[in-house]
């Protein structure tokens, strides 16, 4: 496929990605206003489908890309970023369980499920999240790794395709992810301290969710772009060079100054010999 056709599917998974932000915002909504919850329950069913499809598209675009430019760190340093958030998991559950493990005394001992009620069970889970902070830490560091891979990815599009919003977008990633982190250690914070509820915690992460937001926005706009370009880099027809006609070699006669041709032995004017 050519640049217009990649970048056409590139656009049409950033705006996919876009809608599946702005589902997320909407599904946190029950968590502000509970009386919500019914009308908004179908729509978290549409998050996986919808973000599974974006995700085969993105790849598809970016393997096109990649060759095109024929810059291989295009593709792969996005695919990078899906297999880093793969391992991450893997990694994020390891250390969970690892802590379950060598905390298991202190949370047996913590939950009493023959004195569980719905307050004392929030005052519970207060305490067991400082034992799970270096869970929240650890993928906070998966986060960051994968963003970064993701960055790479626009930057190695932006410096081929001469399109500068990619490498702004792809600056915002890594961003998002870092205060993704920052805000969630402070959401567990304040729920161990009491100052806000579990349920918050989700809540706690928006300003994450609009960096990110801007940054596949800005993504759309650059696919939408380079898709332009590339229009209008098929609309130009070549240039054709202009005719030159051959060069004909000449003499001139030292006697009259008459053009004679190259190879001529007497002058055709005046008759001397050249």
């Amino acid at each position: 496929m050519s640049v217009k056709s990649n970048s056409n599917i590139g656009g049409v998974s950033a705006i996919l990605i876009v809608l599946i932000s702005g589902l997320s915002f909407i599904n946190i909504l029950p968590t502000l206003a509970p009386s919500l919850a019914p009308g908004f329950s179908a729509i978290s069913f549409l998050v996986l489908p919808l973000g599974l499809v974006a995700l085969i598209l993105f790849f598809v675009s970016m393997n096109g890309l990649s060759h095109d430019y024929r810059a291989p760190a295009i593709f792969n340093n996005a695919l990078y970023s899906v297999l880093s958030v793969i391992v991450g998991i893997f990694v994020v559950f390891a250390v969970f369980l690892a802590m379950i493990f060598f905390n298991l005394s202190n949370l047996t001992s913590t939950f009493n499920p023959s004195q569980l009620t719905s307050s004392s069970f929030q005052d519970d889970l207060r305490s067991v999240v400082v034992y799970i902070i270096p869970v929240f830490a650890a993928g906070a560091v998966v986060g960051v790794i994968s963003m970064l891979f993701l960055r790479r990815s626009f930057n190695a599009l932006a410096d081929r395709s001469d399109v500068p919003k990619f490498r702004t977008a792809g600056t915002l990633f890594p961003v998002s992810a870092v205060v993704a982190a920052a805000f969630l250690i402070l959401g567990a914070g304040l729920f161990a301290a009491g100052t806000i509820g579990f349920t918050l915690i989700s809540v706690v992460v928006l300003p994450s969710g609009v960096v990110q937001l801007a940054a596949w926005i800005l993504a759309t706009q650059s696919y939408f772009e380079l898709k332009k370009k590339a229009r209008e880099s098929q609309s130009v027809a070549p240039s054709q060079p202009a005719y030159v006609p051959p060069t004909v070699q000449v003499k001139y006669c030292p006697n009259c100054g008459a053009q004679n041709k190259a190879d001529a032995v007497y002058c055709t004017r005046c008759g001397k010999q050249i």
